[in-house]
């Protein structure tokens, strides 16, 4: 079985909300998040205007690219 990994999404309190995947290993966070992204069945149904979403810098590009205003992303 080649390298792969999982996509775990969680809340601030540490309960788990759903494991993705496995994607390869060769595809970055960001690649994994546009595909959930664009699950109409997936995040972005459960997600309101006003969610707040934490995330590593490995996610930054795509978050500014998909769900945040340009001017919310701080590096």
């Amino acid at each position: 079985m080649p390298l792969s990994k999982l996509f775990t999404i969680c809340t601030t309190n540490g309960f788990f909300i759903k494991m993705l995947g496995p994607y390869t290993a060769n595809m970055n966070y960001a690649e994994i998040m546009r595909i959930v992204l664009n699950n109409p069945n997936g995040l972005i149904k459960l997600s309101k205007k006003e969610d707040i979403v934490v995330v590593d810098r490995g996610f930054c590009n795509q978050i500014s690219y998909s769900l945040l205003p340009e001017e919310t992303v701080t590096s």
